[in-house]
């Protein structure tokens, strides 16, 4: 529409920003249980990842080729927002399993 030319949007499991970011939730949640990190670490862990993570979420988001698009594969809306739904569920259990299961 304004001369820019367009690329097809990807999926969003193949954003590497999402799998950055699923992959820190899942660290966290185990760091907050099993602190494996802490020892080496001068700092908090936490500290840590909210000060890096919105850097690696800067740099990967300047380094991208291709938006994430909603309207892959043909999914309808209601599809693609109980996946959703069902994916944040998940990760709600999950950490929920994390933070309350009994210390080693």
């Amino acid at each position: 529409m304004y001369g820019f030319p367009v690329t097809p949007s990807k999926p969003r499991w193949q954003s590497k920003t999402y799998s950055i970011n699923l992959a820190v939730i899942a660290l966290a949640g185990a760091e907050l249980k099993l602190q494996f990190l802490q020892p080496f670490l001068p700092v908090n862990a936490f500290l840590l990842i909210s000060f890096l993570l919105p850097i690696v979420n800067s740099i990967l988001r300047e380094n991208t080729d291709r938006a994430v698009g909603m309207d892959d594969f043909g999914v309808s809306r209601s599809n693609r927002v109980a996946t959703v739904v069902l994916l944040g569920f998940a990760a709600a259990v999950l950490t929920a399993l994390l933070v309350w299961a009994p210390a080693p």
